[in-house]
């Protein structure tokens, strides 16, 4: 009998402890199908300058093999192209326009994506930049903060996480490069910093006459740096680690790497400049001038006065360069990252998904710099999911957007989505990338500041209406992207429409709104864009929250 309770206990500790290792992997006791780790890689600032995307020049081998991997959407767009609302977008599977949230904040009283998985018994834990955080100001910033203060600027890095969302939250700087940007490494934004001198080994900058600051001005240094000591390479080590720590524990996990790079300063260690000699970077392809003629005034971030005076094309051959560099550093941090998968044979049960928050411009369009408009090179994210069970090495036309990633994950690890998200489930693309989706575009919008004949984008300079705007108001504008087309409003039409044909004129070169043949299109789209924004009538009143 005393025998007979010996096997029975060491029966049931054998099922215990069998459960309790199937958890850790994902595999449910109740049958149910395995949960799978999620490692989410958000890289800032990248528009789809990578060889699998078609790029003949960038040199991406470890973002090309995960394309080889998984599915690579090739019409993939961000709902807000400005870091925070972005990130605030695709975190919460919920548009601006749905939360009015266009800031820098996450917005209240939403579900979010890693408390999602971590409400569910995942381990969650972010390294670098995922939701947005505080960064160092720049000297001009600091000037008058100190006037209107009256104390000396003391830095702040603080992560603007909503409670609860993470078990481990780590920002992931260094000593000179404090909130991972690299301004330390700028001669121009910010004061020099004897520990930022001391690394680096030649740097340069565009400094466009009459557009002062961060948003017209492009810096880039580089450095003698090994990766593991840049802020980057120490965001991926440490997300690494955190998956060994998962592995080990058994404990399924969603782990987040935001890589700060190619955003500027464009700071990457000279090996990654070595790739790209400047004899070897084209001149970039020409414009005809006078296209500016048929595009709405608040479709630039500029007034349309200093078209074709921002950037020589000697000018934007050097900033080629320094971007090109910039993503070749950041393709081999994301190396790190699929060897710790290799590593730890994860792939069996790992979701990796890779994107950007929003593109970036290099002087398209008579100049123009950053973000903030509703091009394409603005408004287009690469997108690469790579889960078990996926098709492998396939791309995708179908239009998605990036609040659709909310479901997408939730769903491939066995999750229920949270009720009302915006996004639509992915699956079936990534079984059949030819598939349909239940949406036949994705929606972009930009915030605009309009009052008479003036108005003002997020860079605060003037911008110059053709048509009257009335008393000082908020509106958007909104952008519908379909496999042939993107239509574009702004406020509601009454600041101008953009129509353009992206199967004949991809750079968007060719406004077609005015033209009486196509007046079915605009339509039709006009109708679609409604029908997938359904605020798309009462834009100002959901512009509640932007700081």
């Amino acid at each position: 009998m005393q025998g007979a309770r010996k096997r029975n206990g060491l029966a049931i500790f054998l099922v215990v402890l069998a459960l309790a290792g199937a958890a850790g992997r994902g595999q449910r006791p109740d049958g149910a199908p395995p949960r799978l780790n999620v490692l989410h890689i958000v890289i800032d600032d990248l528009r789809p300058t990578l060889g699998t995307y078609g790029d003949s020049i960038a040199k991406t081998p470890a973002i090309d093999r995960l394309a080889e991997l998984g599915v690579r959407f090739d019409r993939a767009y961000v709902q807000y192209p400005i870091c925070g609302p972005s990130r605030a977008s695709f975190l919460s599977g919920l548009r601006p326009q749905t939360t009015g949230y266009f800031g820098w904040e996450a917005p209240e009283g939403v579900t979010l994506l890693p408390a999602w998985f971590r409400k569910h018994g995942y381990f969650a834990a972010e390294f670098g930049k995922v939701f947005h955080y505080q960064r160092l100001l720049f000297d001009d910033e600091i000037a008058r903060f100190e006037r209107r203060e009256g104390k000396p600027y003391r830095p702040v890095f603080r992560t603007l996480n909503p409670p609860g969302a993470w078990d481990v939250s780590d920002i992931c700087a260094t000593r000179d490069d404090p909130d991972g940007y690299g301004y330390l490494y700028s001669g121009v934004l910010r004061k020099e910093d004897p520990g930022a001198a001391e690394h680096v080994v030649s740097r340069g900058s565009l400094r466009p006459e009459g557009l002062k600051g961060g948003w017209f001005w492009q810096e880039w240094a580089e450095t003698d740096l090994p990766d593991e000591q840049t802020a980057d390479g120490i965001v991926v080590r440490r997300a690494a680690k955190a998956m060994e720590r998962a592995v080990r524990e058994n404990r399924p996990f969603y782990i987040a790497a935001g890589i700060r790079r190619p955003h500027q300063v464009l700071a990457a260690p000279r090996r990654y400049f070595d790739l790209y000699p400047l004899r070897e970077i084209p001149a970039p392809p020409s414009e005809p001038r006078d296209h500016l003629d048929k595009v709405p005034p608040l479709a630039l971030n500029f007034d349309k006065s200093f078209a074709y005076r921002v950037y020589s094309d000697a000018d934007r051959r050097r900033l080629w360069r320094a971007y090109y560099a910039n993503v070749s550093f950041v393709d081999a941090q994301v190396a790190v990252l699929l060897r710790a998968v290799d590593r730890l044979e994860l792939w069996k049960n790992t979701i990796v998904v890779l994107h950007s928050d929003h593109g970036w411009h290099l002087g398209e369009h008579g100049g123009l710099g950053n973000k903030d408009t509703l091009f394409e090179e603005s408004t287009r994210s690469p997108l690469i999911i790579a889960a078990p069970g996926s098709a492998a090495g396939k791309g995708c036309p179908r239009p998605v957007e990036l609040v659709d990633l909310f479901p997408t994950l939730a769903g491939l690890s066995g999750l229920p989505p949270p009720p009302r998200l915006d996004g639509v489930n992915l699956q079936p693309l990534l079984k059949n990338p030819q598939a349909t989706v239940p949406r036949a575009g994705a929606v972009s919008v930009v915030w605009r500041r309009v009052e008479g004949k003036e108005g003002r984008g997020f860079s605060g300079l003037s911008i110059r209406l053709d048509n009257h705007a009335g008393p000082a108001r908020d509106t958007l504008g909104r952008s519908i992207r379909t496999e042939r087309w993107r239509y574009t409003e702004w406020d509601g039409g009454q600041q101008g429409i953009e129509l353009y044909d992206m199967t004949k004129d991809p750079r968007e070169l060719n406004n077609l709104s005015g033209i009486s043949e196509l007046a079915d299109v605009r339509g039709r789209l006009k109708a679609l864009l409604r029908e997938v924004d359904p605020t798309a009538a009462d834009s100002e009143s959901r512009i509640r929250h932007f700081d």
